[in-house]
C-alpha cells in the first residue's frame, strides 16, 4: 500500500553531499525520489539517523558490535548496510527493495535530529542530482534543482553543516560481521582501520 500523499520531500546537506529524501517509513517514497532523479524503480536507497539513540529503534543489534565502533565508523563520512534479519521492521520494504542489507548513515548533528523531527521519522537519502549528473556539493546547486525538479517540498538549510563535496564510503556488513566495501569515499582509509576493529 502506498503512502504517496502524505509523501514531503525535502532537499538538506549532510555531511558530503547535498541529500534529497522523504520519510523513510512510508512506501512510495523510493518511487517518488526515483521520479524526481529519473531514475529507475525499485532501487535501494539509504536511510539517515540523527543519532545511534533513534537507530536502536529501529534494529537489533549483536550483543558483539559495539556502539563506540558504530559512533566512530559513522564519523568517517561512511554508510553501513545493515542485515535485514536485524531490522524491527518499522522502515518502509520499497526502501531496500528486496535486498539483503538495508543502507543507514547516522550524523550526530542537532540539526540532522531537527530535520528528522520534521520529516516524522528516519530520512531516506540520496544525492541531489538527476541520474548520471555529478551530485549536488553546494547549496546554488541544490537549490538549482529544487527549483527545476521538486514542485511540492521543503528546502532545508542546516547551518552548521556543510557538506564535503565528496560521497561517502559504503560498506556491506554480514550477520557474522565479515563486510563488503563497495564505494570507497574521501575518507576510505579511516574507514578501513574502523573495520579492522571489528571482532573476528
Amino acid at each position: 500500500m502506498s503512502d504517496q500523499n502524505n509523501i514531503k520531500i525535502f532537499i538538506y546537506p549532510t555531511d558530503t553531499v547535498w541529500g534529497i529524501g522523504t520519510n523513510a517509513t512510508l512506501e512510495g517514497g523510493s518511487d517518488a525520489i526515483a521520479g524526481i532523479k529519473k531514475t529507475g524503480k525499485g532501487k535501494p536507497l539509504s536511510v539517515l539517523f540523527p543519532n545511534l539513540s533513534l537507530l536502536n529503534e529501529y534494529f537489533d543489534f549483536p550483543g558483539n558490535l559495539d556502539q563506540r565502533w558504530l559512533a566512530d565508523f559513522f564519523n568517517a563520512e561512511s554508510t553501513l548496510g545493515l542485515p535485514v534479519s536485524w531490522s524491527k521492521g518499522k522502515i518502509a520494504p520499497s526502501v531496500y527493495a528486496g535486498m539483503p542489507h538495508i543502507c543507514v548513515r547516522c550524523i550526530e548533528s542537532p540539526e540532522v535530529s531537527k530535520l528528522v523531527e520534521v520529516a516524522g521519522g528516519p530520512v531516506l537519502t540520496t544525492s541531489v542530482n538527476v541520474t548520471g549528473n555529478p551530485p549536488a556539493s553546494n547549496r546554488d546547486e541544490a537549490w538549482s534543482f529544487f527549483k527545476e525538479h521538486v514542485s511540492d517540498g521543503q528546502f532545508i538549510e542546516l547551518e552548521k553543516l556543510r557538506p564535503s563535496g565528496h560521497s561517502s564510503t559504503m560498506v556491506l556488513l554480514n550477520e557474522d560481521l565479515t563486510w563488503t566495501m563497495i564505494r570507497e569515499g574521501e575518507k576510505v582509509d579511516d574507514v578501513r582501520q574502523k573495520l579492522e576493529l571489528l571482532p573476528a
